[in-house]
C-alpha cells in the first residue's frame, strides 16, 4: 500500500533573503528537532523533510543535502515538485505578502488546503516570516507561528540576542510540525491543484507584529 514518504513540505515565495534564512537557520534546527519530537508524538521515527531545492542547489550546505529531501538532478521541476507535494503529509508555510501572489505558492498551499477541506483534517502550519495583517482569509490558522521578529540574515541573527529565543521557538515550531504529522490525513492518490485561484487584494497592509505565539 502506498504511503507519504515524507512528513513535511516546506513551501516558500523565493527571495534571496527567506532563502538563506532557511538554509541558514530555520531548517538545520527544523530538521533536527522534527527528529525529535515526531518519535515522541507520533510514536514513530521521523521521514525527510522535503524542501524543493535542497539536491540541485550549488552551494546548499553538505549535511543538510543529506538529511533532506528534494528534486533530484535531472529530475523536470514541475513534475519533481508535484511528486513532492503528493507524497509529503503536511505543508509548513513560510508566508509573508509576496507569497499568496505567487502562483507556485498558490499552488503548493491550495494542494494542502483541498486534504483539509476534505477530510476536516488539518495539513497546514503556517509560520510568519513578514507581517501577518495583510494576508487573505486562507491563510488566518490560529495555530500559526510568528518568527517575523528572527527575519534576520546570516551573522545578524546568529551573534545576536534573539538568537537564543529564535532557538526555542524553533522548538515550537517542531512541535507543532508533529502535531500537525499526527493529525494528517491519511494517505491518498492527492493531486497537486492545477489551477489556483487568484488571491483577493488585502484589506489594508498592517505593520509587522511581532507577537509571541507561544
Amino acid at each position: 500500500m502506498a504511503d507519504y514518504l515524507y512528513d513535511i513540505f516546506v513551501s516558500y515565495e523565493t527571495d534571496w533573503l527567506v532563502s538563506n534564512w532557511l538554509k541558514d537557520h530555520f531548517l538545520p534546527f527544523l530538521q533536527t528537532w522534527v527528529r525529535n519530537t515526531v518519535p515522541e508524538i507520533c510514536k514513530r521515527p521521523a521521514r525527510p523533510i522535503f524542501f524543493a531545492r535542497s539536491q540541485v542547489e550549488i552551494g546548499f550546505p553538505q549535511e543538510l543535502k543529506l538529511r533532506l529531501a528534494g528534486i533530484k538532478p535531472g529530475v523536470k521541476w514541475d513534475e519533481g515538485l508535484r511528486e513532492g507535494l503528493r507524497f509529503s503529509r503536511c505543508l509548513i508555510a513560510i508566508v509573508n505578502p509576496p507569497y499568496f501572489y505567487s502562483d507556485p505558492c498558490k499552488m503548493e498551499w491550495e494542494s494542502f488546503q483541498r486534504r483539509s477541506d476534505g477530510t476536516e483534517k488539518t495539513a497546514i502550519l503556517p509560520v510568519l516570516y513578514y507581517d501577518g495583517d495583510s494576508f487573505p482569509d486562507i491563510a488566518r490558522y490560529p495555530q500559526r507561528i510568528d518568527l517575523s521578529n528572527f527575519a534576520l540574515d546570516g551573522e545578524a541573527l546568529r551573534n545576536g540576542k534573539l538568537y537564543l529565543e529564535f532557538q526555542q521557538m524553533m522548538r515550537l515550531v517542531a512541535q507543532r510540525a508533529a502535531e500537525t504529522i499526527l493529525n494528517a490525513p491519511d494517505f491518498q492518490e492527492w493531486q497537486a491543484e492545477e489551477n489556483p485561484q487568484p488571491a483577493a487584494p488585502p484589506p489594508h497592509v498592517g505593520l509587522p507584529r511581532y507577537a509571541d505565539a507561544r
